[in-house]
């Protein structure tokens, strides 16, 4: 009988902690969505990627719309246009280069060095028809 206790103390306490973990995990969630809320994109977002080093955050939606976000002032920092009819995207490990795939099967460079200065630096076209599903980069850069 005192096993069967325990092991019912034990599953409680697991139970708790899971809820606390639950709990924690929607705070951060609802955090985040407070960042958000007052700005957004018209089309999916298709990328969020963190420039920890800055402290910033990048969105990107299908429609070419790039957002950059200060995480500690919690507003709209810079907002740019590229080519839009995006069906990935992928930063490279510096965090310099974004690579984006568009469904007219074509793949784009950009550089984001500076968040006030996003430009087309290459551009190539991979099919004749159909989109790109995906790009990404190699694990060492």
């Amino acid at each position: 009988m005192p096993k069967a206790a325990e092991s019912n103390d034990a599953e409680e306490d697991e139970e708790e902690n899971a809820k606390k973990q639950n709990n924690t995990n929607t705070e951060k969630k609802i955090d985040v969505e407070m960042i958000l809320s007052p700005y957004y994109h018209a089309s999916p977002i298709i990328l969020v990627h963190e420039f920890p080093q800055t402290a910033v955050c990048m969105t990107l939606s299908t429609a070419g719309r790039v957002i950059h976000w200060s995480v500690k002032q919690k507003r709209q920092l810079e907002t740019h246009a590229i080519h839009s009819n995006i069906t990935c995207a992928s930063v490279n490990k510096a965090g310099n280069v974004l690579a984006t795939g568009h469904t007219n099967g074509v793949v784009r460079f950009y550089s984001i060095a500076k968040p006030n200065d996003i430009f087309l630096f290459k551009e190539f076209r991979l099919t004749k028809s159909g989109s790109i599903d995906q790009v990404a980069f190699s694990t060492n850069g």
